[in-house]
């Protein structure tokens, strides 16, 4: 999703439009689309990561038969509490990991500090027209935001 996805919608279709990013939606095209490259009833085995986690949940409730194996890395999505118990507990784990990543790897604090200032001081495309920020960047193959502002207390 994108400005220019949204641009000249109104609220209400912008809401309907929403919708299709629930995870039960994802879940429902994801069948689909096995049913069509599966024609022998082949199972699926997943990977989930963060909001994966979610989807992966919903498929295991709407479809178990489709699946033969699902792995859940950076955590289980949060059953029966809010998602925020969940980050507030991770929170330590994710820091010390990041201490431990630049410890064996200590040229990356230099280099991550040096992209971050120069994704601050240009105006960086992607190939779909969104604009690589500094944040945006450290996000990058982080499954929650607390790993996110640990990331950024290396930045300048």
């Amino acid at each position: 999703m994108t400005a220019q996805t949204l641009a000249g919608k109104s609220a209400e279709e912008i809401a309907q439009y929403l919708t299709l990013f629930r995870a039960d939606s994802i879940v429902r095209d994801c069948e689909c689309l096995r049913k069509v490259l599966c024609p022998k009833g082949q199972k699926l085995t997943i990977l989930a990561q963060s909001f994966g986690g979610f989807c992966a949940l919903t498929y295991l409730s709407l479809f178990p038969g489709s699946l033969q194996a699902v792995f859940f890395t950076g955590g289980l999505a949060p059953v029966l509490q809010p998602c925020d118990t969940v980050y507030r507990a991770t929170y330590r784990r994710v820091l010390a990991r990041n201490k431990q990543y630049y410890t064996r790897f200590p040229g990356d604090v230099a280099l991550v500090k040096q992209i971050v200032r120069h994704l601050t001081d240009h105006d960086v495309r992607l190939p779909r027209g969104g604009c690589l920020t500094a944040r945006r960047f450290l996000q990058v193959g982080r499954s929650t935001a607390p790993r996110a502002r640990a990331c950024t207390q290396l930045a300048p």
